[in-house]
């Protein structure tokens, strides 16, 4: 299904970053409060969906091209893909349900359910992550 959620788009830097707004068939249905973002294996932001710009309350120059630690500060230091793949210690913590706290650039937070999948665009290997925001059910005692 994760196939059908994001359409490829070209993942080559250029000079100038031309932001691209992720679109799919079932775009619709995961932008009712699900941030989906691809990033490179660097942990940088390639592209986004609407949801993204509305959830973590920034703009577009805020978004492409920046590190997800920047919303994910629990990531920051940790390699988001080793050989290829998702960093097993990360795709545990997301099957766990563990919550992630996941930060606004204007400091605002909420407790997010992180899903990592690998995908591969343009023959490199990226980085699908979906961020459902939390139940407050869902939080750890």
């Amino acid at each position: 299904m994760m196939a059908y959620l994001l359409q490829a788009h070209s993942t080559q830097p250029s000079s100038a970053p031309s932001p691209k707004v992720a679109s799919g068939k079932y775009v619709g249905t995961a932008e009712r409060g699900t941030v989906v973002l691809i990033l490179n294996k660097s942990g940088l932001i390639l592209h986004y969906n609407q949801a993204a710009t509305e959830l973590l309350g920034c703009a577009i120059s805020h978004l492409v091209w920046q590190p997800v630690s920047n919303f994910l500060p629990e990531l920051e230091d940790k390699p988001l893909m080793i050989n290829g793949k998702v960093n097993p210690r990360l795709r545990f913590l997301s099957r766990f349900g563990h919550v992630f706290t996941v930060k606004s650039p204007q400091g605002s937070s909420f407790p997010g359910l992180l899903f990592f999948n690998e995908v591969e665009t343009s023959g490199q290997h990226n980085l699908c992550l979906v961020i459902s925001p939390a139940e407050q059910g869902s939080l750890p005692s």
